[in-house]
């Protein structure tokens, strides 16, 4: 078993705990730390995969979910060349110091991007989007007759009992709740008026992952609620009686990020790997599998693609409810504990 593991691994293309390496020409190992699932899939085809093609060089991929690739960055970056995280602990990572500023002039693309896809902090730039994803309302069409417009329509008595929304463990938990907050008159200074109203909804349940959020609506224990705009276009797509829909408030959102670790060792490969993402052809590949909004404004996304995006087929990333995650970050516990004690119980 040793022995085929040790071929499997010198083999050009690898989807295994060894990560994928692209062949070429070159010996030189990129390296690249990104997701798995379908998240990953698309990054591989879309950047990844013609990126290789295109310099030459052999890609290393470091599979893991965003926590754990800031967490081999504190302990020294695996030889990360190039970090994928998502919001909200793309802030952790600038904290904690183990990411390098991020040059915009080195970055030919970054002329085209809208102006919510560069992350700074004290002046310098730490991550750039690549894509944003987001929670809005979600609904059965045979089970709901009057379909849901705002987040306060939740609250509706024929919605009790049928709702779900991500749990604070997700990682668009506390944002929702944030935007719960801030439908009621309140602020993002506190999740209080928040709590006290999901206190008083009756939900099926709350989702932990994206899948979950899936299976509640296809098992029909819910019929409504919050749920991500690309979560309720693959139930529709199963044939299930699914539809989407932008809060008037503005649907909440997150996104993927790329970085470049202090301890890159090949910061200029960094810098034309990140262009190469942010290019019209890789967003617009990035956008029809994943169906998140992209960054490059010169994307022109068929009309069928439109309709899904996060933020409706006539809005942008401007409409886009984008939480202030060094904020949230500095309040994760406190707000956590909070909406457990008073909503969970």
């Amino acid at each position: 078993m040793k022995r085929l593991l040790c071929v499997l691994c010198a083999l050009p293309l690898l989807i295994s705990g060894c990560g994928l390496i692209s062949q070429s020409a070159n010996d030189e190992v990129f390296t690249i730390a990104t997701y798995g699932g379908s998240y990953g899939d698309s990054i591989r085809a879309r950047f990844i995969e013609p990126f290789a093609e295109k310099y030459e060089v052999k890609v290393r991929e470091e599979i893991a979910v965003s926590n754990v690739t800031l967490g081999k960055l504190m302990q020294g970056g695996s030889d990360i060349d190039v970090a994928f995280m998502d919001g909200g602990v793309s802030e952790h990572a600038q904290a904690m110091n183990v990411l390098q500023p991020i040059d915009a002039s080195k970055l030919p693309n970054s002329k085209s991007m809208v102006k919510e896809a560069v992350y700074a902090k004290d002046g310098s730039n730490f991550a750039v989007s690549i894509g944003f994803y987001a929670v809005g309302l979600t609904y059965n069409t045979e089970k709901v007759k009057t379909p849901p417009k705002s987040w306060k329509d939740l609250w509706k008595p024929e919605y009790q009992g049928k709702i779900t929304a991500p749990s604070v463990s997700n990682a668009m938990g506390l944002p929702f709740v944030l935007g719960i907050n801030e439908a009621f008159g309140g602020s993002r200074d506190g999740v209080d008026i928040a709590v006290d109203r999901l206190s008083k909804l009756r939900v099926a349940s709350y989702f932990d992952t994206a899948g979950a959020g899936e299976n509640l609506f296809q098992g029909e224990e819910a019929a409504v609620g919050a749920a991500y705009a690309s979560s309720a276009s693959s139930l529709k797509e199963r044939g299930l009686p699914i539809e989407y829909v932008t809060p008037t408030e503005g649907a909440i959102a997150g996104d993927i990020r790329a970085h470049i670790p202090e301890k890159s060792s090949n910061t200029e490969l960094a810098y034309k790997f990140i262009d190469f993402a942010l290019s019209v052809q890789a967003q617009t590949g990035l956008s029809k599998d994943l169906l998140m909004a992209p960054v490059n404004r010169n994307v022109e996304l068929p009309d069928s693609v439109k309709d899904q995006m996060p933020y409706g087929r006539n809005g942008s990333i401007g409409d886009l409810n984008i939480p202030d995650w060094f904020a949230l970050n500095e309040n994760r516990q406190k707000w956590t504990i909070e909406f457990n004690q008073e909503v969970i119980g």
